[in-house]
């Protein structure tokens, strides 16, 4: 690719990630700063709505009050983190609403910066001379990563604290590694997925590791703010694993599945708690598990970035709910593909897989037929990926072209 056109896609990158992400919200973080600003009060009994959301009105009333002491006028938003991460951050709960907001989205430019250059330099590390243009097109031009800064989410943080830690532990140091995938896991539990590659390999220590760190933040967390917040936490926890909705930011194929069958809203959330639909996820997300299972088992290829991202896809697609920003915990493995060898069809299906993961189509969805067929495009971008990861795992050389012999 010319010069000229590799600057081009960076500014058509950048275009739809300044139109997206600015002016940066708090739409994810003001859920956290309520809490805070309730657990500096001594107030942990609005900390959740509830199991199956039973106290929901009553949290919405609460929440509607904190926003308007905190100066914010969104819409109250469920605490969707254990309770030590608000309780860790109420000392500055006072500070009003507009300053989080910007300093959030200050610290997150440099989050974002962190990440493309640990890819660089991961890139760097397999012999990969990164094209650094390109490389910051593809993060910058990533809708997931723009929506990040549009809702004040973490997402972008947990997928550098994450793949800084399997870096890291790619270079042997375990313990430091295990302390962030600890961390990262006790944010989202389901990351701890990534250890199941590792213990399918019989490599038990590190993933031994991490469930301890995270016992001893759960441990933590119940001295910090009492055995009952930590309770609520786990029930809705639980109540959200086993909700449905056909809302557009939840890019699962259970989402996916709901937009193109069922009449549930696209455009606002419509949970559901349908048990015969928990049992189809549980089924789906079992049969993503045991494909990436056997294509691990049954293939010699062992890669850091591939490997835990065959695994990270299988878990974004097979989950009730997950959501559009989570996709950027897919990032490391598309530009790590890039930079191999595809053949013509590798080369189409990375297309594809980069385009309905970038893409901000946002503006078509809607909850007419067309809308909702679009809706899914996030979707089939993670199954793409994950149809490419597979192949790449069992060296199908439909993806990429086989090394020359003497190499």
């Amino acid at each position: 690719m010319s010069t000229v056109w590799r600057w081009l896609l960076l500014a058509a990158a950048l275009t739809q990630f300044a139109v997206t992400a600015f002016p940066p919200g708090n739409g994810d973080i003001i859920g956290v700063q309520c809490a805070a600003l309730d657990i500096s009060r001594g107030d942990y009994s609005h900390l959740y709505p509830g199991r199956n959301f039973e106290r929901n009105d009553e949290w919405v009333e609460h929440s509607a009050r904190s926003h308007r002491l905190l100066g914010d006028s969104g819409e109250p938003q469920w605490l969707m983190y254990p309770p030590l991460y608000p309780w860790l951050l109420s000392p500055l709960a006072d500070l009003g609403a507009e300053s989080w907001r910007l300093t959030w989205a200050a610290l997150q430019l440099l989050v974002l910066l962190g990440f493309i250059g640990l890819l660089s330099r991961w890139l760097l590390h397999f012999g990969v001379l990164p094209d650094t243009v390109l490389l910051a097109a593809l993060v910058f031009g990533s809708y997931p990563v723009a929506r990040v800064f549009q809702l004040g989410q973490t997402s972008l943080l947990l997928a550098l604290v994450l793949w800084a830690s399997l870096y890291t532990a790619e270079r042997g140091r375990g313990v430091r590694s295990a302390l962030g995938i600890g961390c990262a896991v006790f944010i989202k539990p389901f990351l701890f997925i990534i250890e199941i590659a590792g213990g399918l390999d019989r490599h038990w220590r590190r993933g031994l590791t991490s469930l301890a760190v995270l016992l001893a933040l759960s441990v933590g967390s119940i001295l910090a703010v009492g055995w009952q917040s930590q309770v609520d936490y786990l029930e809705f926890l639980r109540t959200l694993s086993g909700s449905q909705t056909a809302f557009w930011g939840n890019q699962s194929l259970m989402g996916a599945g709901l937009r193109l069958f069922t009449d549930m809203p696209v455009l606002w959330y419509g949970f559901e708690l349908d048990p015969n639909l928990r049992v189809v996820s549980l089924i789906v997300l079992g049969s993503l598990g045991v494909v990436a299972a056997v294509v691990q088992l049954g293939s010699r290829v062992r890669h850091p970035i591939a490997t835990p991202a065959l695994w990270l896809a299988a878990a974004l697609l097979g989950l009730s709910l997950s959501w559009e920003h989570h996709s950027i915990l897919l990032l490391p493995a598309v530009a790590y593909l890039w930079t191999q060898r595809p053949t013509a069809t590798g080369t189409g299906l990375l297309i594809l897989a980069t385009l309905a993961l970038g893409l901000n189509l946002t503006p078509l969805f809607n909850d007419l037929g067309v809308g909702r067929v679009l809706a899914c495009i996030p979707a089939l971008g993670r199954l793409t990926l994950f149809l490419i990861l597979v192949l790449y795992h069992l060296k199908i050389d439909l993806i990429l072209k086989p090394l020359p012999k003497d190499a």
